[in-house]
């Protein structure tokens, strides 16, 4: 996670305040953070704020969260056009793949957004153990046998959402946003 802040930061510092940043995490639920903004120091002082469990729960919820973030997107995207403050948004998730929601998007809920989602995948090749916080602990999530659960990354299912979206996927490592944003705005605001 500090990596993922720490090349978020320099990303937003080095693209500047003719952009406007907005940003959510999930995990099992959804928690707007910050809304589009183009205030750099407010961002990058949100930003910093994240930490690993601050959402209760395990699972990702990957469904869920897209669309909750188009549901609260809608609103904030049209005001923030209307006053000519952004042109293009952009929704950047930052994920291991792997989903656990009981309910699956719409992918016509994407259309108005088409082009504009970036999936970075996270994480290692092997299986590693699920990690959960109960009371600012550190724990490991175990299924009903006792066993400790172990998570994958499904960059399989990232590719997948950004062929049918439109977007683009790209493993995450410290330049990978900047050169995507880049050539999604130089090709007018579509990816591919």
């Amino acid at each position: 996670l500090e990596t993922v802040k720490k090349n978020m930061e320099v990303f937003v510092r080095q693209s500047g305040p003719t952009h406007a940043y907005g940003l959510a995490v999930f995990s099992n639920s959804f928690y707007f953070v910050s809304p589009l903004t183009s205030d750099i120091e407010t961002f990058v002082f949100l930003l910093n704020r994240v930490e690993l469990g601050m959402l209760q729960g395990h699972g990702t919820r990957l469904s869920d969260a897209l669309t909750s973030l188009l549901k609260l997107s809608d609103d904030v995207v049209s005001k923030a056009k209307l006053g000519g403050e952004i042109k293009t948004p952009y929704f950047v998730v930052i994920t291991d793949g792997e989903d656990f929601s009981k309910t699956e998007f719409q992918l016509g809920d994407f259309e108005k957004y088409r082009g504009q989602f970036i999936f970075l995948g996270v994480g290692k090749d092997k299986a590693m153990p699920v990690p959960v916080w109960k009371g600012g602990q550190k724990s490991y999530l175990y299924d009903k046998q006792g066993q400790i659960v172990m998570s994958k990354p499904n960059f399989d299912s990232l590719k997948q959402l950004a062929r049918s979206t439109g977007g683009v996927f790209a493993p995450f490592e410290g330049t990978a946003l900047k050169k995507i944003v880049g050539e999604l705005s130089g090709s007018g605001g579509r990816g591919g």
